[in-house]
């Protein structure tokens, strides 16, 4: 019996499989392509196999596996002797594929030669779940289960990012070319004379990633550890006529077995070939060279390197745009030390042509909101006039720490999205589960708690909200009751008349926030002519943090106000409510969030922004407004501030009013609901104020306080911040 684990690999994708499981140190012998990881322990271990081809040209190696296999030789040798010799208790190998690696029989055959026998151990994956299973498989046989389940955690949550970030990406590019999503046609070589395409697991990365294999489609995927498309068939040969009818709009070029160099000297022979001059994608430069050795062929950990550099190439490659939307999160760059070549474009004027992925199309609606923040970028980049920094210095950048916990129901949900379903059976229970794709198709949050509701669990009761909301989102208010004033009818599913377009309010769910929406809603009352539901045709917008779901505070206040407050005060008033994270606190981050978001608010409701409200009321603060004003105006929208302008004394005065007892429910006048508290959500660190404040009711006596200490009472220069609770 064996009284400690030797481990012998005979497979490239096992050794990198154990190494990355922290058992690199049980392995005594190594096949001949193993160079991975690339170190000189590995290097130095005896080699048991042997390759009997030798490579010149593709089209040669080609012929000589055919006529071995023809005639049933193997494609390797293995070194029996050495193998007896070394006595190892694992022999990890594989049986997919007997011209990639040694054939399962050849090494079951040597190791009944030995004793005592070694467990030969056969990893033959079909798809990304085969990959993560196998490394379980490998830790428990080695030992090392532990180690491998907290490996497969790590790659679990890689994946999970990837998938997210081109889910994410991919809806980007929707909104900003106002088109619907467009999954670009990719057609992955994996040799190149005659030409194989891409299979098992490679298809199922390419869809993953955004887009489609269609000369080998994926399959439905399967349960298990990770449930996602499921891979696809063998790599096949295609006919050339077949690669030019799929019209790919991105090659990708990755032989097996060869180096970057070598691929690159394979894939420049195509040219020679009219046909190959002619594909779109070859024309627009859209033909890339991988490593297909170190990512795509060795089913192995560093197929989910392949997965992010996917991402990378379907979504951001050659796109400087793309950090216009994405501010954070990976996949923006290549994994490290990912290599690869792109090939110049055979017709650069075919660039044109041949697009997909973010800000890629020009057309009207959100692309142009999207233009006019580009317009914007550089001049604002570096300066804010007024703003934090003149309200109380720069804001303290507070490390968060990142946990991802991956859930197999999360995997199996970004399947069925990724494959266009309603609903997929949650792997541990088999209940059927509504996707965030049907939640999305139904427009707004239906109270039940669903487990992807992409609204934020808006009609659900505030203390029972647990979804999150991690995209700009339009959060619908019911209006009915409301609606009926301004209608000829009782019916109770009746609507009054749509507004022409759809007038914004900035929202901070403080009182002078309030204060601007009265000033809209008392003007859209006055000028109603056509039984217009006012509140129709308003709505709010609100950015937010995105890692910590609290509003921005001015200078370095710790936020009081969470985006779910803001909720509960837009269900209050009946006003839809359009929320945006934001990845930074950085001014910019702030001008994009709010004007990505006008142009999603605009793409969503079909209406166009009319007055975009914005609450600046002091004029000591008159840099700040005119910062805003420059800001929106030079994006094409129209600011206005109700506020300004008016004696600070009389918006005192409105905002005492507020603190009167009053029912939340509207007046039958037409009146807003009013607040029934306001409180005060933070406190700025100051000798003129006690912490002890926050949580607070502005009341009376707190009003007096303030007062007579000469502080503003509702927190314009910095002091405090307030919150509205109705």
């Amino acid at each position: 019996a064996f009284t400690s684990h030797r481990v012998v690999s005979v497979l490239p994708s096992a050794t990198e499989t154990l190494c990355a499981i922290d058992g690199g140190h049980l392995l005594v012998g190594r096949s001949h392509e193993d160079n991975y990881p690339a170190e000189a322990w590995l290097e130095s271990l005896p080699v048991l196999t042997g390759q009997l081809t030798s490579f010149s040209t593709a089209a040669q190696v080609d012929a000589e596996v055919s006529s071995a296999i023809s005639e049933g030789k193997s494609l390797y040798s293995l070194d029996a002797d050495l193998l007896v010799k070394l006595g190892p208790s694992v022999i990890l190998t594989q049986d997919i594929c007997s011209v990639c690696a040694i054939d399962l029989e050849t090494v079951e055959r040597a190791a009944l030669r030995m004793d005592p026998s070694p467990a030969v151990v056969s990893l033959n994956p079909a798809g990304l779940a085969d990959v993560l299973a196998d490394m379980i498989t490998v830790g428990r046989v080695t030992g090392l289960e532990e180690q491998a389940k907290s490996a497969v955690e790590r790659l679990e949550a890689r994946i999970l990012r990837a998938t997210c970030a081109a889910r994410r990406a991919g809806a980007i590019a929707a909104l900003a070319s106002d088109t619907p999503p467009h999954r670009p046609r990719v057609a992955f070589i994996e040799w190149p004379d005659p030409l194989y395409v891409g299979g098992h697991w490679t298809p199922q990365l390419i869809s993953m990633a955004g887009g489609d294999h269609p000369l080998n489609p994926t399959g439905e995927g399967k349960e298990g550890l990770y449930v996602q498309t499921g891979g696809a068939g063998k790599s096949f040969p295609v006919p050339v006529k077949q690669l030019v009818a799929s019209d790919p709009d991105l090659i990708i070029f990755a032989p097996c077995g060869m180096s970057l160099a070598q691929s690159k000297a394979e894939a420049e022979s195509l040219a020679e070939h009219d046909w190959w001059q002619e594909l779109r994608a070859v024309q627009a430069g859209k033909v890339f060279i991988a490593d297909g050795d170190a990512y795509f062929n060795r089913p192995g950990p560093r197929l989910v390197d392949a997965l992010e550099w996917l991402v990378y190439l379907l979504h951001y490659h050659s796109k400087e745009e793309a950090s216009v939307e994405i501010t954070s999160g990976d996949c923006r760059t290549p994994p490290h030390d990912f290599n690869f070549i792109q090939l110049e474009a055979a017709d650069p004027a075919a660039t044109a042509h041949l697009s997909w992925g973010m800000g890629t199309n020009t057309d009207t609606g959100a692309a142009n909101t999207m233009g006019r923040l580009e317009s914007l970028r550089d001049q604002l980049a570096n300066e804010r006039r007024g703003g934090a920094n003149a309200r109380g210095g720069a804001k303290e950048t507070k490390e968060v720490k990142e946990v991802t916990v991956v859930q197999p129901f999360t995997l199996a949900h970004d399947a069925a999205v990724a494959a266009g379903l309603m609903m997929y059976k949650d792997p541990d229970t088999g209940y059927r589960v509504f996707t965030e794709a049907a939640h999305l198709k139904r427009g707004h949050c239906c109270g039940n708690h669903c487990r992807h509701c992409p609204y934020g669990h808006y009609a659900v009761k505030s203390e029972a909200r647990s979804a999150t909301l991690s995209r700009p989102t339009l959060l619908k208010a019911p209006r009915q009751r409301f609606a009926r004033r301004f209608s000829s009818t009782a019916d109770d599913e009746v609507s009054s008349p749509t507004p022409p377009a759809l007038d914004v309010v900035v929202w901070n769910g403080n009182v002078t926030s309030y204060l601007a929406l009265d000033a809209l809603f008392t003007s859209i009352c006055e000028g109603n002519s056509n039984s217009v539901d006012p509140l129709g045709a308003i709505a709010l917008l609100t950015v937010f943090d995105a890692a910590t779901g609290n509003l921005p505070a001015p200078g370095a206040m710790e936020s009081g106000t969470s985006v779910r407050d803001l909720m509960d005060q837009a269900k209050a008033i009946g006003v839809d409510l359009m929320v945006v994270p934001m990845d930074d606190s950085t001014d910019s981050a702030y001008q994009h969030a709010v004007v990505s978001g006008l142009g999603r608010l605009e793409k969503e409701t079909g209406k166009k922004v009319g007055r975009l409200v914005l609450s600046d009321c002091r004029d000591d603060l008159l840099d700040l407004m005119e910062w805003r004003a420059a800001l929106f105006e030079g994006a094409g929208f129209s600011p206005e501030f109700p506020l300004w302008g008016r004696p600070y004394s009389e918006i005192l005065q409105f905002v005492a009013s507020l603190r009167a007892p009053t029912s939340p429910q509207r007046e039958s006048g037409g009146s807003l609901a009013r607040p029934t508290r306001i409180v005060i959500s933070a406190v700025a660190d100051s000798p003129s104020l006690s912490t002890t404040i926050k949580g607070s009711e502005l009341d009376e006596e707190m009003w007096r306080l303030l007062g007579e200490a000469g502080l503003d009472e509702v927190g314009e220069l910095g002091e405090l911040q307030t919150r509205l609770e109705f």
